[in-house]
């Protein structure tokens, strides 16, 4: 699939380059845009999470295969922990906007 070792780091540095300028759209743009961005960057982390996956964990459960970045070393974990807060546990509290079911009900009037 690759032709060389180095290929898949450079594809994950470009989609964490990537995901660094959806993360700064949706912060620096109105709410509609900033809500596809936001989407559309938590997407892209988890399928980062999942390739890192797929290439260092999934191998720890087997018999036969190693981590592929393993001569990374302790910096490998480091990356794993840092993507699995931002691609799990960020975005299980990010707060959704609320929108009424009937605009021409005020939220007020029902309480």
């Amino acid at each position: 699939m690759f032709s060389t070792i180095s290929e898949p780091p450079k594809i994950l540095t470009t989609l964490q380059l990537y995901a660094s300028l959806l993360a700064l759209v949706a912060v620096s743009t109105p709410s509609k845009i900033a809500n596809v961005a936001n989407t559309h960057l938590v997407w892209v982390l988890f399928g980062t999470w999942v390739i890192y996956s797929y290439r260092n964990i999934y191998p720890l459960g087997t018999f036969t295969l190693e981590p592929l970045d393993l001569h990374e070393g302790w910096l490998m974990w480091a990356k794993f922990a840092v993507l699995t807060f931002a691609a799990a546990v960020v975005p299980s509290f990010i707060p959704t906007q609320y929108i009424p079911f009937d605009p021409k009900v005020r939220p007020d009037i029902l309480a």
